[in-house]
């Protein structure tokens, strides 16, 4: 195999694999401003601050995993790529 093919392959596999994580990466984008709402509905409904906690702590979650899927993964498939 020669080399423009075998980075056109590893370029191929790394597409691949962030096709994989789109449905997740989906619904992690859609579950974030929900669990955002929820805390601002408690807040202004004045709930017990444990559901205030509780929606704060979801929705760092989401923030986490968003950094994770976006920032993470794609750094992750270029050193792939490059590291022959």
């Amino acid at each position: 195999m020669n080399e423009c093919t075998s980075l056109m392959y590893g370029v191929s596999l790394a597409a691949l694999g962030m096709l994989s994580n789109l449905a997740t990466c989906l619904s992690i984008d859609v579950y974030g401003p929900i669990c955002d709402n929820a805390g601002g509905i408690a807040e202004m409904a004045e709930m017990p601050e444990s559901v205030r906690d509780v929606t704060d702590a979801l929705d760092a979650a989401v923030w986490r995993c968003t950094f994770t899927q976006y920032c993470i993964k794609p750094l992750h498939a270029m050193i792939c790529v490059y590291a022959r």
